[in-house]
């Protein structure tokens, strides 16, 4: 290649620096493969490095307590690998409570947006927009970082050893997340750890969630069934077992889900729904998760955003899987139940079917008849 095609290359990266940093990263490598030593490229290029890569990056697209799940972790990734970290915040609502918008909730303090938001449009010039062609990549360097924590470290380390991008899991990293909580949240977040008026009651948290995943389009979806949300029969049997106890049950507060709420409170009279708590002006999502974390223990799904959340609040939270409840034939006569009980409307009993239809333990044709009846849809 002749010097003055180098020339003319080299000034069209230098050029696209504001557009597309990326492209202009892969530009100057190209001429860097024709000259030895030139101190403009290696500057340059160092410089392209720098803005690029050896960075914990976030922008994910779905509910709330998922992005905060991320950038909690992005923070405290950065600071044990120490690398930078930066945060954005895409608008897309991903249902009616966890409504999310192009506006980055008042959630934060303004220290921690400060130091780490980049508004969407900036993201754009990392290589995280890159990375994958899925919204919610959980990628570093291009792997992913799943399995154990240990693993997850591990993809991770080696990501940083190849200065590539590192992009957060949702899920948790340990259990050292008290000064990073501290540093991302606004105080007035911060200060529900200190209401001794739910701590001292010693509530037994129930996570229900209900919403899309059993009214909403999500309810076809793989997670329906087990991971993301419980169904009735299962939340009474647990309920009845803790009847001593004072129970703070967490779900939707809105639409069918809000009925089934106000159903179990209305039938067991040690039950208080968590969206009584609610404080004017804060994120009721974001309160309850605070909330859940003065609670002794929690029940839940193993693939829920709020409790992962809960749990990076106040590590010392004791989590009690459904799984660990019920065994599979326990499960399934429950689920049977609930089918058959007309307390419960026909939404929430087609639930009852896909669940017990997905543990593949007989009755499926019968059960296929019952959610074509319940949810023609």
């Amino acid at each position: 290649m002749k010097s003055e095609d180098l020339t003319v290359i080299r000034d069209i990266a230098a050029s696209l620096e504001s557009i597309d940093l990326r492209l202009s990263y892969k530009l100057l490598s190209l001429v860097d493969n024709y000259c030895d030593n030139d101190s403009f490229n290696n500057k340059r290029i160092a410089f392209y490095r720098e803005q690029l890569f050896g960075m914990v990056l976030t922008a994910r697209t779905d509910g709330t307590t998922e992005r905060i799940n991320a950038i909690v972790n992005g923070l405290l990734l950065s600071r044990k690998f120490g690398l930078n970290f930066y945060f954005s915040w895409v608008g897309k609502s991903s249902n009616t409570y966890h409504c999310t918008t192009k506006e980055l909730p008042d959630i934060f303090s303004e220290e921690f947006v400060k130091e780490h938001f980049k508004p969407f449009d900036d993201f754009q010039r990392y290589t995280y927009s890159k990375l994958d062609k899925r919204q919610n990549s959980e990628l570093a360097n291009g792997l992913q970082p799943r399995g154990s924590s240990e693993y997850r470290e591990k993809v991770i380390e080696n990501a940083k050893l190849k200065k590539g991008n590192i992009v957060p899991a949702t899920y948790n990293y340990g259990n050292k997340y008290s000064t990073v909580v501290e540093k991302v949240f606004d105080q007035k977040y911060l200060d529900i750890k200190k209401n001794k008026a739910i701590s001292e009651k010693n509530y037994i948290a129930i996570h229900y969630r209900g919403g899309d995943v059993i009214y909403g389009v999500s309810r076809f979806d793989e997670s329906a069934l087990f991971g993301k949300s419980a169904c009735l029969s299962m939340i009474e049997p647990i309920i009845c077992e803790n009847k001593s106890s004072n129970i703070l049950l967490f779900g939707t507060p809105v639409d069918e889900s809000l009925d089934d709420l106000k159903f179990l409170k209305s039938k067991y009279k040690n039950v208080t729904l968590a969206s009584e708590l609610h404080t004017e002006g804060l994120n009721p999502v974001i309160e309850e998760c605070f909330i859940m974390g003065l609670c002794e223990q929690v029940y839940s799904t193993s693939g829920t955003g709020v409790v992962r959340l809960a749990t990076k609040i106040s590590p010392g939270i004791r989590v009690v899987y459904y799984d660990d409840v019920f065994s599979e034939q326990e499960l399934f006569e429950c689920l049977l139940k609930g089918i058959a009980n007309h307390e419960y409307n026909a939404l929430q009993r087609a639930n009852h079917a896909r669940k017990a239809l997905s543990m593949s333990m007989g009755f499926e044709d019968e059960l296929k008849s019952h959610i074509a009846k319940l949810d023609p849809q």
